[in-house]
């Protein structure tokens, strides 16, 4: 290791990454923190992915339960306060979740998935669980919460939670914004409708507030970008010092980089649909 590795890992690690700074040429996870976004709406960054707290006259109301140091603090501090969480809705399955003693832990706590994933339900077996099969309209408080299940796009199961009133979209796996995406087994075959759903979502909520997997949060045009980063990949006349030159983004400890996506999409062209 590097001097400059060494600092980056110490730098890392005091301020709450999950992550070490592993090889070269990758980041650090975001160093993790909180921030209101919209009224009674708070995005935790950091630590795995981000996750939202929502308040309302109702209840609170959280999507995802990152493992950062913002969201723990935030868990111990009502632990044993009477409070309690309404739901807790999954659209990252790809471990952006607190385990399940954590969400135990929340007293009344439901949990909303996508009834594709399987293991998901097993994890949660304990609590009461609703599988998310078609887009689903709930109305807590002042707010109407949109569960939208997605099929084979980013993941075999994907669920994007929209906040109507706020206009806030949570896309999960689907958007990452100006970091390369972790993509799935099986990506490569799937690119097209990726891009597809991702379109016809902003065509259909426009919302205001887009939030990625990872990244900071950002608008419609940030998920623009993120699909021409897909199309760019899956283009087979563009070569690799193209991708380079014009998508330098941040790169995930131990899961992905520009290199890794680049081959993935690109390997065994014959074989993928979404290259044919």
């Amino acid at each position: 290791m590097s001097p400059r590795e060494a600092v980056l890992l110490v730098y890392g690690l005091i301020f709450g990454t999950s992550t070490p700074y592993l090889k070269p040429k990758k980041r650090f996870l975001f160093p993790t923190s909180m921030r209101n976004v919209a009224a009674g709406f708070d995005l935790f960054f950091g630590g795995s992915g981000v996750c939202a707290r929502l308040e309302t006259t109702t209840g609170q109301y959280v999507v995802n339960l990152n493992q950062g140091d913002a969201a723990r603090k935030w868990v111990k501090e009502i632990q044993g306060t009477g409070q309690s969480v309404n739901a807790v809705f999954l659209n990252s399955l790809n471990g952006n979740f607190a385990d399940a003693a954590s969400l135990e832990a929340l007293v009344s706590t439901e949990v909303y998935v996508h009834a594709g994933d399987s293991s998901v339900l097993t994890i949660f077996k304990d609590l009461k669980t609703h599988d998310v099969s078609t887009t689903t309209r709930l109305r807590v408080g002042d707010e109407t919460i949109v569960l939208i299940p997605v099929i084979g796009a980013a993941t075999a199961t994907d669920m994007v939670v929209y906040f109507e009133s706020r206009s806030i979209m949570m896309f999960g796996a689907l958007f990452y914004n100006r970091v390369h995406p972790e993509l799935a087994v099986g990506a490569s075959s799937r690119v097209h409708h990726w891009i597809e759903t991702l379109e016809s979502l902003i065509a259909t909520y426009n919302p205001a507030i887009c939030v990625p997997a990872e990244g900071d949060s950002g608008n419609v045009n940030d998920v623009r970008e993120f699909m021409r980063y897909l199309k760019t990949l899956t283009e087979p006349e563009a070569d690799f010092s193209y991708c380079r030159q014009n998508f330098d983004w941040i790169e995930i400890p131990s899961t992905t980089s520009l290199e890794e996506n680049y081959d993935t999409l690109r390997r065994n062209k014959k074989t993928h649909t979404s290259l044919n």
